[in-house]
């Protein structure tokens, strides 16, 4: 049987187009703001007060009035961070204040207590040169009020502490995704058996739960399938049930053996593709129905690493309800490269050299994982060009931080 849907390849953001129609958000759930690190709000989050809530010192010195620093000033007192204003600063005057205190009425500046002189053990007097008040406004940060943060934001430690200043100790994020793996092929072995007599390890489901731990998924892997169609087609009819997505790591392409589009159509999915126009990775599958969802990847473990960044972590994001794009700069080709054919995009692994540039490193392949030991990223040829000169600005996706 053919997959009814089997065509020509599609370019990669047909594919995008193609799974943002089909996505559906996930639910939400309050969660603690200490578990909410890479989760992604289902709410805007306001400010429940003015930050600062009150004009405080910006640092440690002497609270007093601007017009009065070019004069002996009497000291009051001492405010320390955590207590109340308790004073007023007259004319002539100053309170000693710390970093964090509220600044006293009357006092419109601090100066530094190392840009001041000692007259004797009641005054003081300013020796520097006055260029700022080092006062913190009252609401200057945010006003009661003020939206700080939007839905779909995905959360990051700064996030974190602007909402635990702002009181917020629960916060509403779109529910985590149920994912599945599953490794499809007869050739693989785990990890732990030392492969003979044409078997391969398996490194691509472990290769998909690192970089799903990546973005704060976790998933689980439901180990290996031979490559015969009706075994593939009950395991995966089990799985689907449970989850929300399964990824397929071979059986992708078009090859004798090769069941998932297959098998995803006969378990009542819609496929809605199984060719993306790049290299490597131009086996892939993306299948939808009845709000459950499968990638069949290729069982090359740089195509299969390549598809995931490019179209099952957007995806996931999108069903957490974040807007992702895979990191993207720009910098110089350290050397022209050829090639002979143009109907693909073409990604090669790259450094970014000492110089900033796109230094192309040896690559023999799709199966060629140790190709990315050293990658900071995949440089990108895009298609429809034969040529890219030396020097010219090519985009580099980054899979390095």
């Amino acid at each position: 049987m053919v997959p009814k849907t089997t065509g020509s390849m599609i370019s990669y953001p047909e594919a995008q187009g193609l799974i943002r129609k089909n996505i559906r958000t996930l639910p939400s759930e309050k969660v603690s703001l200490s578990e909410s690190l890479k989760r992604v709000l289902a709410e805007d989050i306001y400010s429940d007060l003015d930050m600062p809530p009150f004009d405080k010192s910006a640092m440690d010195g002497f609270a007093c009035r601007k017009a009065d620093i070019k004069t002996p000033l009497l000291i009051r007192g001492t405010i320390y961070a955590g207590q109340e204003a308790h004073m007023k600063v007259n004319a002539g005057e100053c309170v000693k204040i710390m970093t964090g205190a509220p600044v006293p009425e009357g006092a419109d500046t601090v100066i530094m207590i190392e840009e001041t002189s000692t007259v004797d053990q009641d005054h003081i007097l300013y020796t520097g040169h006055y260029s700022k008040s080092n006062i913190c406004l009252k609401g200057e940060d945010m006003r009661k009020g003020d939206r700080l943060l939007s839905q779909g934001t995905l959360i990051y430690p700064q996030h974190i502490a602007m909402m635990a200043a702002t009181g917020h100790t629960h916060v509403l994020a779109y529910d985590l995704p149920k994912v599945a793996i599953v490794a499809s092929g007869s050739e693989l072995v785990e990890p732990s058996v030392k492969p003979q007599g044409g078997k391969i390890r398996n490194s691509n489901a472990y290769n998909l739960l690192a970089q799903l731990r990546q973005i704060n998924i976790g998933a689980d892997y439901k180990g290996i399938v031979s490559d015969q169609k009706h075994k593939l087609s009950d395991f995966l009819r089990k799985l689907i049930v449970n989850y929300d997505l399964i990824l397929v790591t071979g059986g992708a392409s078009q090859g004798e053996h090769d069941f998932v589009p297959v098998v995803l159509e006969e378990l009542g999915l819609d496929l809605k593709f199984d060719r993306l126009a790049i290299q490597p990775g131009k086996p892939v599958s993306f299948a939808a129905g009845r709000n459950k969802f499968c990638f069949g990847l290729s069982g090359n473990p740089v195509s299969s690493f390549l598809q995931f960044e490019l179209l099952v972590k957007p995806f996931l994001y999108l069903m957490m309800g974040h807007e992702f794009e895979p990191p993207v700069q720009l910098a110089p080709l350290f050397r022209s490269r050829k090639r002979k054919k143009a109907d693909r995009m073409l990604y090669f692994p790259v450094i970014i050299n000492v110089s900033g540039q796109a230094e192309e490193i040896p690559f023999n392949g799709s199966a060629h994982i140790t190709g990315l030991n050293d990658a900071d990223g995949f440089a990108i040829f895009p298609r429809d060009r034969l040529e890219l000169t030396q020097g010219e600005l090519v985009e580099v996706l980054r899979i390095r931080k």
